[in-house]
């Protein structure tokens, strides 16, 4: 009897050992079986003081309906729910065999604490199938956290003096800030001057420094010394630089970026008076004056314009564009005036120069010319002779000798 009672248990056990799914190799029991997975976190990794939204997949691999099934997501920090937000999910029934696309999905949205601290945190779930009669408590579930601000930034950049001429030196100071929550290690910049386009190179020390650590929200201060080599036209360069760094995690850190460094220098424009024709007061004649660029630095769209003034009248047109002169060249501008009767030995042309250099920065230069004027005595004394006056006299010399000269022939005819 004994033995045949423990033959018929021993054959029920092994018939429910059949027909119950294995969850772990994926097949399908008699029963109620839930399986909750993650299915993903958005953003992933999440980000301190910021939302994180989870969705997880609810599958039903056994072989029965659930009844009234509720789920629960257990908080705990860094994550949270908002106010009025409620932690439970209801699904009502979830039918038997409902895996994959069949299956029903959770959604939260949570907010990270702003102080959370990088790496894996942990949720869990706890359901029912029967009303709340009884609660299951699943598994762990990992959301990552890590700060988007996991970077070294440029805070500020200095250079002295800001705009370099060619041939000169200029120190740069990089200000870094860590902007993480966290340490960041082995911070190294690095100015990229490899380039045959870039005009610069390191003086009394390299093109890369490195500091050990940058505690979170501190700042340092890479200094470089540099030179612009003299034939460096005068623009804006952009210069390539390397941040890199590694977080506490030894994750590595490689980030490029750009610093901007104006190559130039003020324009010395030499304003003189070139030629005239007039050389006293009562009289017309051309003023010619030249500019000379003097700099290291070429300008363009270059504008010179004669101001009025009471010691002459200006007969020609005031302004005279010039365009572009290069450095170590010059150009030209003629103005007809008529000077009024002084008995100064000079009068003042007001000139406004408007120009503009390589970088596109406006210049507005005002200069006062100084034009001698000479008495009778001195003009002859010097050799000076008044063009206007030689003007008319071969005028008058050019009518009279036609004149003779038509009447002559008109005298021939008549003979």
């Amino acid at each position: 009897m004994k033995k045949r009672l423990f033959a018929t248990i021993f054959l029920l056990v092994l018939c429910c050992s059949l027909v119950l799914a294995d969850t772990s190799s994926g097949r399908v029991s008699e029963s109620v079986n839930l399986q909750i997975s993650l299915l993903n976190q958005d953003p992933d990794p999440a980000q301190p003081g910021r939302y994180v939204e989870l969705r997880f997949r609810v599958e039903n691999l056994g072989a029965y309906s659930t009844g009234d099934t509720v789920f629960e997501l257990i908080t705990e920090y860094p994550f949270s729910l908002d106010t009025g937000e409620s932690s439970r999910r209801t699904l009502g029934t979830i039918y038997g065999r409902s895996i994959g696309d069949e299956a029903a999905t959770l959604y939260y949205k949570l907010r990270v604490d702003k102080d959370a601290v990088e790496g894996n945190n942990y949720l869990r779930i706890k359901y029912t199938v029967d009303g709340g009669k009884t609660w299951i408590l699943s598994d762990q579930y990992t959301i990552r956290v890590q700060s988007v601000y996991a970077i070294v930034g440029i805070e500020k950049v200095e250079t002295t003096p800001a705009k370099i001429e060619p041939g000169k030196r200029a120190k740069i100071v990089v200000t870094l800030r860590n902007l993480a929550s966290t340490l960041m290690e082995d911070v190294t910049l690095k100015l990229d001057m490899s380039s045959s386009s870039m005009p610069f190179a390191p003086v009394d020390s390299t093109s890369e420094k490195k500091v050990k650590s940058l505690a979170s929200g501190e700042s340092k201060d890479f200094v470089f010394d540099i030179i612009v080599l003299g034939d460096a036209e005068a623009q804006i360069y952009k210069l390539p630089i390397v941040i890199s760094y590694v977080d506490t995690a030894d994750r590595f850190y490689n980030k490029s970026d750009i610093l901007a460094l104006v190559v130039g220098g003020t324009p010395d424009i030499e304003t003189t008076v070139d030629e005239q024709t007039v050389y006293s007061g009562g009289k017309s004649g051309k003023v010619t004056v030249k500019f000379v660029n003097k700099g290291v630095t070429d300008i363009k769209f270059m504008n010179v314009r004669l101001m009025p003034d009471d010691g002459f009248d200006i007969i020609s047109a005031s302004v005279v564009y010039i365009g572009d002169l290069d450095s170590d060249d010059y150009e030209t501008a003629e103005f007809d005036i008529y000077v009024k009767s002084t008995r100064e030995d000079h009068i003042i042309l007001p000139l406004k120069l408007e120009y503009t250099d390589p970088n596109n920065e406006e210049f507005l230069q005002e200069v006062e010319l100084r034009l001698d004027l000479y008495s009778g005595s001195e003009m002859r004394r010097y050799g000076f002779s008044n063009s206007n006056g030689l003007i008319g006299l071969l005028v008058i010399v050019v009518i009279v000798g036609g004149g003779y000269y038509a009447y002559r022939r008109w005298k021939k005819r008549k003979g």
